[in-house]
Formats: structure tokens, sequence, C-alpha cells
């Protein structure tokens, strides 16, 4: 698997570029070297490295979706991908309003 591959994939929406989902919870899965992960950190951790210990690949474009649609979650576009702790993803949910 490679971010070529998965770019390839992507369908643009909006500012995003989102893959094709499968996934109840609205994330795409993949299978890397025998490990799960999500596709979004994938693509963060391919660009960047490892995340470090307790840090998620979180988006910057949630608040482009409405309260409802996680749509996002699909998105893999490197510039809306940050690192940050679970309280920084707690703060996004609360701020664009997803809960």
């Amino acid at each position: 698997m490679n971010v070529d591959n998965l770019l390839k994939r992507a369908e643009p929406h909006g500012d995003c570029l989102l893959l094709p989902n499968i996934q109840i919870d609205g994330y795409v899965r993949l299978r890397v070297d025998g490990t799960r992960i999500v596709a979004h950190r994938f693509v963060y951790e391919q660009a960047y490295g490892p995340l470090p210990l307790g840090y998620y690949a979180c988006h910057t474009c949630a608040s482009n979706y409405p309260k409802g649609d996680v749509a996002y979650r699909r998105c893999i576009r490197l510039e809306h991908l940050y690192a940050g702790t679970a309280t920084d993803n707690n703060i996004d949910t609360v701020r664009d309003k997803k809960i």
C-alpha cells in the first residue's frame, strides 16, 4: 500500500479528498504490514513519520460538514491533517458541533 494508490482512489469533495467508505463509523481502514490503520493516519505518517504515543492524525476539515455528517473522516488531503492529542480531537469535536 502506498499513498499514490490511495490518492488515485480518492474523489474531490469541496476541498477534501475522500476515499470510498465501507465502515459504519465513517473511517476508512487499511491493512498495512498486517496491521489495521485508518487511512488518514497512514497518509500522515507516510509524510511526517510515526506519530508520538498518544497522538492522533486529526482533521481540520470537519467544520466543512454539517452536524452528523462524518464524511470528513474519509479525507486524506495532507493539508487537512495534523498531529493532535485526544484532548485536541475532543475540542475539535465540540467546536465543530459533531456531538
